[in-house]
């Protein structure tokens, strides 16, 4: 044991000055942390290239301990027989000497300078554990890497060389994996599934399980050859698994249906219709729509994943199956803050209800879902050319297996807006770095620079699709009466990660609330309704998770469905009457008469939505008129898009007014 110390030992005292040289960097970087933590009013493009900095940095730090763990082993080399001549030192001993000084260089020694950081970030023990462990695979998979070159080749220059090689044969390869993985895609999104790059997980496990292998076979046996034939062995499996492995063929997670059950018992999902259009590639785009009911308040339901089937009448299957169905890292009702801050618009009557749907033309469903305890959400699903000619002239059977987050919004902190103003939950902070106010737009802009535990690993799997996305806090600004909130719009984001700590910088826009005046039945614009506003910050916790099976007998054709027989027809459309710009407008396919008065700037206050007429002259020059009741459409708690028509070219779409006598609202 006294010689295995001296030999550990004796390479601390011999690396010294790359060992300071190596910290030097790890405490360059944090300094960078530190100034992107504190600053004051910082500009995007400063966090942004500050952060770029700190990641040139780290990759400096790695590509160092690449380089010194190599010099590290070949010190006392295994590659040539001579050294056992002059040193009389079994194998294992030898490695075991070797791995105490790595370990101490490369696992203990970047823990030690990342504690005082850690701690100066707010982690607990828990954090900081988890930090450390991260921090020791990282530095333990770049010493994997650099370990089977070192051993073999015995002197520097050779390893230089060879890693060279290893460099170029990696870019190649990874080139080629990649191009391979964009054409594997675009199959797969016609195909059916795609659970996430697990090919990559599984080519870095063997180059892990190999260089490990080689550098303790090396070590024991002093076999060379052996060694080299193991590296090959490894580089042609890594090659096998980039070639056959496929994308989704193994997961470290499985989703597996869990019926709802406690909060989520009373939950009810339906599928209201779904609607298909041909996108600009040619490779067709479908969309279905969630109604859920009785989602108990104060609970958000989020989509998580989804398996669907497309049944034909000839008995063919087509089947997506797609994780985080929204492509959204934050759960339904996410922007609604009113929902999250339990805040009561005011005044909430019916007027106001119905001049907000009126003004915007979106359905009650759509604006208020939280109203009745529904939500309303779409999600894309991707058909391929063959499936949209079928479409056009098929209807199948559709039917699915959705799973769905339930999530709890916790508040996590609430202060006044001004500069420094901190929110703080455990070890996630947010700071007001900088408030401006603009006078002409009303409009307040606050940047939050924000910190909080990153993991690499949570974020690979993420990325991979291997397990669940996180829900990401959102910021609210609530007036001072407490019957206005905004989340989350026009966020502008930079982000880094400095050795476990996620820094943000968010420079956020929130507009200042109009205001309803009841007498006058108009908004007005309220000049300091954020005067006195404060800043809440909001978190998302896991309460359950479940699954539904949901079916249809038919996939319905929504308004504004085409087939693939090529471009729009050419020609116009007329709107007229009660909206803010009548006159002519481009026909493209698939526009609804509720486009149409969207196109014309919306309806005026005069308008009368129950008896909108729409007029289509047919071939032979006849005229018919049909009347569409479009405030029912916007009122209906589950609006059916067929009772809004498709608009042809030449149609005229008059909305009338409100007869004389008659006030708005009703």
């Amino acid at each position: 044991m006294n010689l295995t110390w001296h030999i550990a030992k004796k390479d601390l005292r011999r690396f010294w000055v790359p060992l300071t040289l190596l910290s030097a960097v790890t405490a360059i970087r944090f300094g960078m942390g530190i100034s992107l933590l504190t600053a004051n009013d910082p500009e995007p493009e400063w966090f942004d290239h500050m952060g770029i900095y700190a990641n040139v940095l780290w990759g400096i730090g790695l590509f160092l301990t690449y380089m010194l763990a190599a010099a590290v082993v070949q010190e006392d080399s295994v590659a040539s027989p001579a050294f056992w001549q002059t040193r009389p030192i079994s194998g294992p001993r030898l490695l075991a000497a070797k791995t105490i000084g790595l370990i101490l260089m490369f696992g203990i020694l970047p823990v030690l300078l990342s504690i005082p950081w850690w701690l100066g970030c707010g982690f607990g023990c828990s954090e900081i554990c988890h930090a450390g462990a991260e921090t020791l695979a990282v530095q333990a998979i770049v010493v994997l890497l650099a370990l089977p070159w070192s051993v073999v080749t015995g002197q520097y220059d050779r390893f230089l060389l060879w890693t060279f090689v290893a460099a170029v044969a990696s870019i190649t390869d990874a080139t080629l994996l990649i191009a391979g993985h964009g054409m594997a895609s675009q199959q797969e999104l016609f195909t059916g599934a795609w659970a996430g790059p697990t090919k990559v997980l599984v080519i870095g496990l063997l180059a892990v399980a190999g260089g490990l292998f080689t550098a303790i076979h090396q070590f024991v046996t002093r076999k060379t050859w052996r060694s080299v034939v193991v590296i090959v062995v490894t580089a042609l499996s890594m090659a096998a698994a980039g070639r056959w492995w496929t994308w989704e063929a193994s997961a470290i997670w499985a989703l597996k249906p869990v019926a709802p059950a406690g909060l989520a018992k009373d939950i009810k999902i339906s599928l209201d219709y779904a609607y298909v259009w041909q996108a600009t590639n040619g490779s067709g785009v479908g969309e279905v729509n969630l109604i859920g009911e009785s989602v108990p308040s104060p609970y958000v339901l989020s989509p998580l994943y989804s398996e669907q089937n497309l049944r034909w009448a000839d008995g063919s299957l087509s089947t997506e199956k797609q994780f985080d169905v929204w492509r959204s890292r934050t759960p339904s009702y996410a922007n609604n803050a009113f929902y999250l801050m339990r805040l009561v618009p005011q005044p909430n009557d019916r007027n106001w209800v119905q001049y907000v749907m009126r003004h915007n033309l979106v359905p009650f469903s759509r604006m208020y879902p939280q109203w009745g305890g529904k939500f309303f959400e779409p999600f894309t699903a991707y058909f391929s050319p063959e499936s949209m000619r079928r479409l056009a002239s098929q209807r199948p059977i559709y039917d699915g297996t959705f799973w769905f987050h339930l999530f709890k919004p916790d508040v996590i902190g609430e202060t006044d807006i001004h500069v420094g103003a901190a929110l703080s939950k455990g070890t996630i902070r947010s700071r007001v770095s900088a408030i401006s106010n603009d006078p002409k737009t009303w409009t307040l802009l606050v940047s939050f620079v924000d910190s909080s535990p990153e993991s690499l690993w949570t974020d690979f799997l993420e990325m991979s699709q291997l397990t669940a996305p996180r829900a990401q806090p959102i910021y609210c600004i609530v007036n001072r009466s407490r019957t206005y909130a905004r989340g989350s719009f026009n966020e502008t984001r930079y982000h880094t990660v400095i050795s476990n700590v996620a820094i943000a910088l968010r420079k956020e826009a929130f507009q200042e609330p109009n205001h309803w005046n009841a007498l006058s039945r108009k908004w007005e614009k309220e000049r300091d309704g954020l005067v006195g506003a404060t800043v809440a910050e909001v978190n998302f916790e896991e309460v359950e998770r479940f699954s539904l099976p949901i079916a249809i007998d038919k996939f319905d054709f929504r308004t504004g469905i085409v087939n693939s027989q090529g471009p729009s027809p050419k020609g116009t459309y007329a709107v007229a009457g009660q909206v803010e710009k009548p006159g002519d407008f481009h026909f493209s396919r698939g526009t609804t008469l509720v486009n149409a008065l969207r196109a014309a700037g919306g309806v005026t206050d005069e308008a009368d939505l129950s008896k909108v007429a729409l007029t289509r002259i047919a071939a032979d020059g006849t005229a018919s008129t049909v009347l569409v009741n479009v405030e029912a459409w916007l009122e209906d708690t589950t609006p059916s898009e067929s009772a809004i028509p498709v608009l042809q070219p030449g149609d005229v779409v008059l909305v009338p007014s409100i007869e004389a006598g008659q006030t708005f609202p009703p």
